[in-house]
């Protein structure tokens, strides 16, 4: 059953098994809110479906923050059909959509922010600092520049490797043609990028 805000956290062994409802717990949210940033907020929508909201920008009532796993959903799915809430139609698609979307969004920007480096050249430098960062390409796994890149961002560099965006994503966040290779610098947006990308591979395993 979802956590209303009644029980002791400290019963639960595992606080992936927790699914964290919003309503009527406003003193509770605080002390889930670092957890919450990596689950997924799903909002009951005026037409009695479920429905995501992956910014977290819709009203807390009728909330559900829950790991991004299948039990988690067959968990919340069983429990709301004795309420007659049902999932909205092709729910895990438009969660991916909406994280994919957002990933853009923070890409785009890290770049107004001055904080993204793109073209193989300018990146190869930067890996040759050591920064600490993401590394975003959208080169296939077997390409050469890409192989290059990645052996020295894993040589020299600290960060993350993401290749979830194709070519029209990163040329969408970047406004520039044929972006294929990009460095974001570690901070508050590359973190926030980090998160939503585990959150659409978490849900790649199962949907």
């Amino acid at each position: 059953m979802p956590y209303s805000g009644n029980e002791n956290v400290d019963n639960y062994k595992n606080y992936e098994d927790v699914i964290v409802t919003s309503s009527d717990c406003d003193d509770l949210r605080a002390p889930f809110y670092s957890s919450n940033l990596e689950k997924i907020k799903l909002n009951l929508a005026p037409d009695g479906t479920i429905v995501p909201d992956i910014y977290k920008k819709l009203p807390e009532e009728n909330s559900y923050y829950i790991h991004p796993t299948k039990e988690a959903f067959n968990r919340l799915e069983k429990e709301l059909s004795s309420k007659n809430i049902v999932f909205s139609p092709n729910l895990f698609l438009n969660i991916k959509t909406q994280l994919i979307n957002y990933v853009i969004e923070l890409v785009s920007m890290a770049n107004s922010a001055g904080q993204l480096v793109l073209g193989f050249e300018k990146v190869e430098n930067i890996f040759k600092k050591g920064k600490k960062g993401l590394y975003i390409t959208a080169a296939k796994p077997n390409s050469s520049s890409r192989k290059k890149l990645e052996s020295l961002f894993k040589n020299n560099c600290s960060g993350e490797i993401i290749d979830v965006l194709d070519t029209d994503s990163l040329i969408k966040a970047t406004g520039k043609r044929n972006p294929v290779h990009i460095f974001v610098e570690y901070g508050g947006l590359s973190k926030k990028i980090i998160v939503q990308v585990n959150l659409y591979l978490s849900l790649n395993g199962i949907a």
